[in-house]
């Protein structure tokens, strides 16, 4: 999976990622525009096939746009799960199916 999203996406867009952990990936979008999260969470879950966790740090303290984007508005079609971060606030769990 890591292999396939470095060959797609740009450099700036993968420095934003971590796989460290087995079928989950890590995406930081602090910063990005509303626009440009959508994109590039779109993106991942375009290259990344099979079932996989991934973990959204969008931040909370400076505005709820990404937040209430990536919790409610329904993005994905293939979505099996949606699961806040019970201890941190800034933190989504999207699980695909």
């Amino acid at each position: 999976m890591e292999e396939r999203i470095k060959l797609v996406l740009s450099e700036t867009d993968v420095e934003r990622m971590d796989f460290t952990v087995e079928d989950v990936v890590t995406v930081n979008v602090h910063g990005l525009s509303r626009s440009a999260m959508v994109r590039l969470l779109k993106n991942v879950a375009c290259i990344c096939r099979q079932s996989f966790t991934m973990r959204i740090i969008h931040g909370f303290n400076h505005g709820t746009i990404l937040k209430d984007t990536v919790r409610t508005e329904g993005i994905f079609s293939r979505t099996y799960k949606i699961v806040p971060d019970q201890t941190n606030p800034g933190v989504t769990m999207l699980v695909f199916a």
